[in-house]
């Protein structure tokens, strides 16, 4: 899918390939990439899930801005460590039951349970070196 797409030919993209739309970090204040809040309006009836626990975000209440946004709309929520760094590698996670197919899976998406919680916010402190290290890997 190619970059600078609007979010309504985004989704459709995604859905014609067979795969689900999910929203990752919709209300976190410090991103630079979450969907504007008038975009996500606008194409809540193409999302098929929401990332309800991000654990990099700074602010707790922007994931329960994101958990009470879904169940206003009976979308599921996941989770997203978002990892950076090693010791965040399953902060945050998402839990289901057992599928063994894509119509499983996404029956499976109505019973998630989020586990996990925040990251320490000096986790953006490594982010920020290491951005800023000039040996590091391009």
């Amino acid at each position: 899918i190619p970059e600078g797409m609007t979010p309504e030919e985004t989704i459709d993209r995604i859905h014609a390939q067979g795969g689900l739309v999910c929203v990752p970090h919709p209300f976190d204040r410090f991103r630079r990439s979450p969907l504007a809040r008038d975009a996500l309006e606008r194409v809540a009836h193409g999302i098929d899930m929401i990332e309800g626990l991000n654990a990099r975000n700074l602010v707790g209440r922007d994931n329960a801005l994101a958990q009470a946004w879904a169940a206003e709309r009976g979308l599921p929520v996941v989770a997203g460590s978002d990892a950076h760094t090693y010791h965040e590698i399953g902060r945050a996670r998402t839990e289901l039951p057992p599928f063994a197919s894509a119509a499983e899976f996404r029956l499976a998406l109505s019973q998630t349970q989020l586990r996990g919680g925040r990251s320490t916010p000096l986790v953006h402190l490594v982010t920020a070196a290491r951005k800023r290290n000039p040996f590091r890997k391009r």
